[in-house]
């Protein structure tokens, strides 16, 4: 089939062109965005003790709001639970600079916290800070910020968008060299508002190759997608593949970067979350539409992440991925991922003036599609094993699993359950992802709703059946005839995006 062509060059074309020499020795490490609000102690607990269990290094803590008790709160709990049940669990402030904050409203929080044990360090044995944003602050501000601390700061701010090009990067580099020692960049995690695209690493490049002429460190941000109904914004940011992509381009980067920071683990009325959604932080009536732990979790997306971040630090490639220490006698672990409605849906206010009842600025670009993704161990896919992916009962995709990271995506998704299933060459069933919200084109929530449902892959409850019940490998009778299926799925280097953008005519034109 075209997917499994498509598979088998992409494999091809990797050995040539993709080769990983990054050392497996190099220290590296993988940090997620943590957003921090009003949050219960138990529940501050529990988010380290998830993050440890997926491999994660550290916590970037967003301060929002220096003045409040809360944020004193959860740095208090987080720090001391840190250190005396995972010290090897690290935490840095990162400065949310979108908030009118002015660098001396942290001052308290870095002259209480930087010296414990918790708090991460740079290569350079300082304390390691970074920011969302760049608050428009002046060099000579930044300068006068680094020498309250003495100058003992590894700072890493989300500067990179700051990068003129050409003769521009270097002037930029002659002002700011002693004042930063590296950068992230926050905005490369999604395509442009509008845009589909979500395969190119091109501007990372571009910027991690400016940081290492200047023998500084780059931390790339990798997100699932970003909607956002709250708040007085209402947009979208493409997702579908773009994690997927994300996550197989960084590792078969010629030199991978030094840090990697997922975005986020609990920014709710952003939709890009990864962690547990905790009540008492959202609350607010327009993200609780769509964003809540009840209705739209995504923590199945974490055995996936878990391998990534395994791969990352050893210096492996993609298809070098595995299922992570937790879940290394499995043979398989992934996720599928879709948006509750349709393209087609019709909401009964979408006309009323009211910014959220309207479509979010990109919608265009939401495809009718459910995303996947499968690591797959290398004895697993040794066996043949398939992934079949389900729409409304009946069957819209299949392909050959191959070692390490498979992912793609289920074109034609029609209304109703979404499932996926995992069978080995005799057809047995070995895994499958199902139990969320179906797809809905009567608006159940009201709103254009962007936010998707997350389902991982499971091996127990496997005497149900597969995704239309029973234990028959084949389920032919429920399979479409195939003529309009673009479904794909690669372990490669990246595909162009004409099968993207075919599902984007479908989702479109269909009624």
């Amino acid at each position: 089939m075209r997917a499994q062509a498509l598979q088998y060059l992409a494999t091809a074309t990797l050995a040539l062109l993709c080769a990983s020499s990054q050392a497996a020795d190099d220290k590296k490490a993988v940090f997620a965005h943590y957003m921090v609000g009003v949050i219960h102690e138990d529940h501050v607990h529990q988010d380290v003790d998830d993050a440890v269990a997926m491999g994660l290094d550290g916590f970037a803590l967003n301060i929002i709001d220096p003045s409040t008790q809360y944020t004193r709160d959860v740095f208090d709990n987080m720090f001391d639970y840190a250190r005396d049940n995972h010290p090897d669990f690290k935490l840095f402030i990162s400065m949310d600079l979108w908030s009118q904050n002015d660098t001396l409203n942290f001052d308290g929080f870095f002259v209480d916290f930087l010296g414990h044990e918790a708090y991460y360090k740079g290569p350079n044995g300082y304390p390691f800070v970074s920011t969302y944003g760049n608050g428009g602050f002046s060099k000579e501000k930044w300068q006068n910020w680094r020498n309250r601390f003495s100058d003992k700061i590894y700072f890493v701010p989300d500067f990179a968008g700051m990068i003129g090009e050409g003769n521009q990067t270097a002037s930029w580099w002659h002002k700011w060299d002693g004042v930063i020692d590296g950068l992230f960049d926050w905005e490369s995690a999604w395509p442009e508002r509008g845009l589909s695209t979500t395969s190119s690493h091109a501007a990372d490049d571009v910027q991690m190759a400016s940081t290492a002429s200047q023998n500084k460190t780059y931390m790339i941000g990798m997100s699932m997608l970003q909607y956002k109904n709250s708040y007085g914004a209402n947009i979208y940011r493409a997702g579908e593949e773009n994690l997927s992509w994300r996550i197989h381009n960084i590792l078969n980067m010629t030199t991978t970067p030094q840090f990697a920071q997922l975005l986020t683990w609990n920014d709710g009325p952003e939709s890009h979350y990864l962690g547990t959604i905790w009540p008492e932080m959202n609350n607010d009536t327009d993200p609780t539409r769509y964003a809540t732990q009840a209705a739209a979790p995504h923590n199945a997306i974490q055995p996936v992440l878990a391998s990534f971040i395994a791969a990352f630090k050893a210096g492996l490639g993609a298809g070098d991925m595995q299922p992570a220490q937790a879940d290394k006698d499995k043979p398989v672990v992934g996720a599928l991922w879709y948006k509750p409605v349709l393209a087609r849906t019709a909401c009964a206010n979408e006309d009323s003036g009211e910014l959220h009842d309207g479509k979010p600025d990109g919608y265009e670009v939401a495809a009718d599609v459910a995303a996947w993704a499968v690591v797959a161990a290398a004895d697993a896919a040794a066996d043949g094993h398939v992934v079949r992916g389900y729409s409304g009962g009946k069957k819209i995709g299949e392909v050959d699993l191959a070692p390490g990271f498979n992912f793609g995506n289920f074109t034609a998704l029609q209304e109703g359950e979404q499932c996926m299933e995992v069978r080995d060459a005799e057809g047995e069933l070995v895994a499958v992802a199902r139990g969320g919200g179906e797809v809905s084109a009567d608006c159940p929530d009201g709103i254009f709703n962007l936010n998707p449902q997350v389902v991982g892959l499971a091996d127990d409850g496997l005497d149900k059946g597969g995704c239309v019940g029973g234990d028959g490998g084949d389920d032919a009778s429920n399979n479409d005839d195939g003529d309009d299926d673009d479904s794909w799925g690669v372990k490669g280097v990246a595909l162009d995006r004409v099968c993207l953008l075919s599902a984007l005519a479908v989702s479109f034109l269909s009624t």
